[in-house]
Parts: C-alpha cells; structure tokens; sequence
C-alpha cells in the first residue's frame, strides 16, 4: 500500500484516444526506469447498464481499491472519469495527464473500430457483440454514424463533465500527440517528475551489465523483470525517441503511411479532422442534435457554425 504522502502518477484516458499507444509507451517506459505499472480498462459507467451486474460489478469495486490503495508507481486509466478521480484525490498524492480527442472524430473512428477490429469478449467488451450485430444489419455507412453518434454518449458524457482546471493533471490534445509525439512525452514525462536527459545511463541493478541495451532489445517484458532495475525517476530522451520510432504509425499499421486508410486495421488512419470526410449534412446535425455545447466546452469550435 502507497502512504498518502507518496507520489502517484496518472494517465487519464478515453474510448478511442490513442489509449493502446499511449499505455504501450508508458509501460515500457517504466521497465527501463524501474516503475511498477498498471493498467485498467474498465469505467465506472458501462454501455447497455453492465456496470450494474456481475461479474463488472466486482471488478469495479476492484479497481476502487486500486485507485484507493494499489501500490503502483504508474497507473494507466483507460477510461477515466470523475468518479475514479474522486476516489484519487480522496486517497493520493497524485500528478497525471489527461488525453482527449475532437469528439467528431471519435464517432469515425469508433464506427469503424466496432464494426470491424475491436477486440470483443465475454469478459472484456459482451455488449460490443449485440452492437457489432447491430451496426452490421445498418443499410449504410451514414446510418452507422448516426448509430454511433447515440452510442458515444456516457463517452462524452465524461468528456463534457471533466475538470479541465485541474493543476495537478496535464491535459494533452491527441492531435498534438500525433503531430510531435516526442516533445509531448517529453513535456508528459517532465510534468510526471520525470527528468529527460538528452543522453544519459539508465539506472542498472547492483549485479551490473548492459540492461539498458537489454531492455532497448526487449520491450516486451514484463512486470517480472522490474526487479532488475533499480527505480529511477529520469528517462534518456534517446531511449524515449526509440520507443516512439518502434510504435510509429506507420509500423504498427504494418507500413502504411499517416492517412493511408485500411478501415478493417485497428490503426486505421492514424490522422486528425478526418471526420470531414465522413460527416454527411444529416450525421452532422444529428452530432449538433446530441451535443450541441461539446465542442465548444473542448475548444474544438468556437461556435456551433461549423
């Protein structure tokens, strides 16, 4: 159990905001530094009321005793919400960031995603089979827009109702994140406490040899090898800028370039303002419809012309 007093440190993310590629970076940023990382998926508020059944009530209460009292250095928040930050400020002595999206583009993305490559499972995401079946029986693509537009709601309810104000989180845009994902981390990892140093050793256990070129080679491993590393609080901006070299886009996407799409890849396009190109005069105004404030609460528009 940490003590109140203790330092914990936060990624608050949402439903398609480059929440893979950011706790992929997190975690194996904290094997080379020695942290002990967690991550959950699951929200306090689930689609079609699963939050209110088990087994996802027992697992919600499991992970309110993780926000409570888990003894983690990093804890990666897939689906972050007001609810799980109460329980953080009433228990920890926190910093963290905060990833958000131009919603319009959450509703193109999530269409796709759950049409075609998110994964679905009885214990993960069972909800997600009915609405793939459901988007599946849709007569065209802007039906399933629409339909996606109604199902972002407890999504962008979180979004709406966040405190953006807060000085102990930092809020990051995703499509700054895709634009210069180096200096983002950088500026992630700095407001952490996390010192950047252009070149720089990495802390190595007491026994000695080259664990940081191990680690370089093996981003793979897992919580099991921490105990190698003795906890550091400072991250080489050079091994930073070859784990985002080896999670780029355009090599997770198997070689496609930035806007290259493959609708059926979970890194379908990997570009922002795309809903442009999706967003008919009728899914436009059915978005105004069900959330005519959100855009500009989020500082994407400045009005409601758009």
């Amino acid at each position: 159990m940490k003590g109140m007093n203790e330092l914990t440190r936060f990624y608050f993310g949402h439903h398609k905001c480059a929440s893979q590629y950011v706790k992929t970076i997190l975690r194996q940023s904290g094997i080379l530094m020695g942290w002990s990382v967690k991550v959950d998926g699951i929200a306090s508020q689930l689609p079609m009321d699963y939050h209110l059944n088990e087994p996802f009530l027992s697992r919600i209460g499991a992970k309110q005793e993780l926000l409570a009292h888990g003894a983690y250095d990093l804890i990666c928040l897939e689906n972050a919400d007001n609810d799980a930050l109460a329980i953080i400020e009433a228990h920890r002595n926190y910093r963290g960031f905060h990833v958000i999206r131009d919603p319009r583009d959450i509703v193109v993305s999530g269409y796709f995603s759950h049409l075609y490559s998110h994964p679905v499972s009885e214990h993960e995401s069972p909800w997600l089979w009915a609405y793939r079946e459901h988007l599946n029986s849709l007569p065209d693509q802007e039906s399933g827009l629409l339909a996606e537009i109604e199902f972002c709601s407890t999504y962008f309810a979180r979004l709406r109702d966040w405190n953006y104000e807060n000085p102990n989180i930092l809020e990051v845009r995703y499509e700054r994140l895709i634009a210069d994902p180096l200096e983002t981390f950088v500026q992630v990892f700095r407001f952490l406490g996390v010192s950047i140093p252009p070149f720089a050793p990495l802390r190595l256990a007491q026994a000695g040899g080259n664990l940081a070129l191990y680690a370089l080679r093996k981003f793979t491993r897992r919580s099991s090898d921490l105990s190698l590393v003795l906890k550091s609080e400072a991250l080489p901006k050079q091994a930073l800028r070859r784990l985002l070299q080896r999670h780029s886009f355009e090599r997770k996407s198997g070689g496609r370039n930035r806007g290259a799409e493959n609708v059926k890849h979970h890194y379908r396009k990997g570009v922002a303002g795309d809903w442009s190109n999706y967003f008919t005069p009728c899914v436009k105004d059915a978005f105004k419809h069900h959330y005519p404030d959100l855009l500009t609460r989020l500082g994407y528009e400045q009005d409601d012309l758009w």
